[in-house]
């Protein structure tokens, strides 16, 4: 299995600067995925980039909800409340597209420095960067 990083927000750093990184696995390679977000225009009628693209749009463009809810029918722009929601639904429409994909998320194998609460020394980890998100 394949580990596939995808970045919901500013992955490239040079706006806002705000993204989340989410992770699947699949038995295809990253540039099978790559080629099935691509074939989104021609098979769902829209570029899947598009969703919530600009800065505040927290809501999936009407016109692009229609066609959402022609291939999925269950979803509706009130799950559309983080991140997460928007990373489900991008690699639902990549299933969609291309069954074989078989992405599933998957939580970071990795594990976190930082904790709640304090340690058996009585110490608390604080970790830097809480001010850089408005």
């Amino acid at each position: 299995m394949n580990k596939i990083e995808f970045p919901i927000g500013d992955w490239s750093g040079d706006g806002h600067g705000k993204c989340d990184t989410y992770l699947a696995t699949t038995p295809m390679s990253v540039q099978e995925v790559r080629e099935a977000h691509f074939a989104a225009p021609s098979v769902l009628g829209f570029d899947i980039g598009d969703i919530c693209k600009d800065y505040h749009e927290s809501e999936i463009d009407e016109s692009i909800l229609e066609k959402i809810s022609a291939v999925l029918p269950a979803w509706d722009n009130e799950r559309m409340e983080n991140t997460e929601a928007l990373f489900i639904l991008w690699i639902s429409l990549l299933n969609l597209i291309d069954p074989r994909l078989m992405l599933t998320p998957i939580e970071s194998d990795a594990e976190p420095i930082n904790f709640y609460g304090y340690d058996e020394k009585k110490r608390h980890l604080n970790t830097p960067g809480y001010g850089l998100f408005e």
